[in-house]
């Protein structure tokens, strides 16, 4: 149970939904507030100390998405936004790209909304200093370019909490058919840069794309878990300099 009353904002259409959710959120320990139009959810941003948001994606429009890009374009870190969606429309590769911090399918339990909001309501200090209890069984390495780049083509690209990684260009122990979603995996990924950079640590992959014709997955985007203490200090500061959108390009 969270050590304050953290204010969760939960956004929906449906009104019976948004006060269930909102009721277990209280009784969890969360002040939860609840609002069921992106109008309704701005105002209730603007008078309200919110630390995480909870926006279904498909409501009357303006929807979900559109209240994302509202949050993130006034501040990347705060609060923190869940889009949850029942629709297979909703890819976690675009939710991530598009500033969202996790991306939960309906239905879920509330057991893993819980194990989100612990995560995202721990300072950027905190979030990635607890090693895993285990060594994860899979392994990924990816060598930083031998001269700076910048923009496409680079075999790693870092977001808020996690990285775009190019399987073409990494060494990984993971069978031929690749990652799948919700795997674990102990990592090194060299950024490009001067010097350039390896970040070390350990994460869960939320999302793969494949191409056309099916043969093999070509990236995945992973999600940080854990930083080794040199990689963590690279990486806070890289987030205060550069203060990217995307959680997960």
């Amino acid at each position: 149970m969270p050590e304050s009353r953290a204010v969760v904002l939960v956004v929906d259409d449906e009104l019976d939904l948004c006060e269930m959710l909102a009721l277990n959120l209280n009784n969890t320990g969360y002040r939860a507030v609840a609002a069921t139009t992106v109008s309704e959810a701005l105002d209730l941003l603007a008078t309200e100390n919110v630390a995480v948001v909870l926006a279904d994606v498909r409501m009357p429009a303006p929807g979900g998405f559109h209240l994302l890009d509202q949050i993130k374009s006034v501040n990347v870190f705060e609060p923190a936004v869940v889009l949850i969606s029942a629709y297979p429309e909703l890819t976690p590769f675009e939710a991530h790209h598009a500033g969202a911090d996790a991306v939960l399918t309906k239905p879920f339990r509330l057991a893993r909304l819980e194990g989100i909001l612990q995560r995202l309501l721990l300072p950027l200090r905190e979030r990635w200093v607890q090693p895993p209890e285990r060594h994860p069984v899979y392994e990924l390495q990816v060598f930083a370019p031998p001269t700076q780049q910048d923009g496409e083509g680079l075999p790693v690209v870092l977001g808020r909490g996690g990285a775009f990684i190019d399987l073409s260009k990494a060494e990984s122990s993971f069978p031929s058919s690749g990652p799948i979603p919700g795997q674990q995996l102990a990592f090194s990924l060299g950024v490009a840069g001067e010097p350039s950079i390896n970040v070390v640590g350990s994460g869960t992959v939320r999302w793969v794309t494949t191409p056309e014709d099916g043969v093999g997955p070509t990236a995945c985007g992973v999600e940080f878990d854990y930083l080794e203490p040199e990689s963590l200090a690279f990486f806070l500061r890289w987030l205060d300099e550069i203060k990217p959108r995307p959680f997960i390009p």
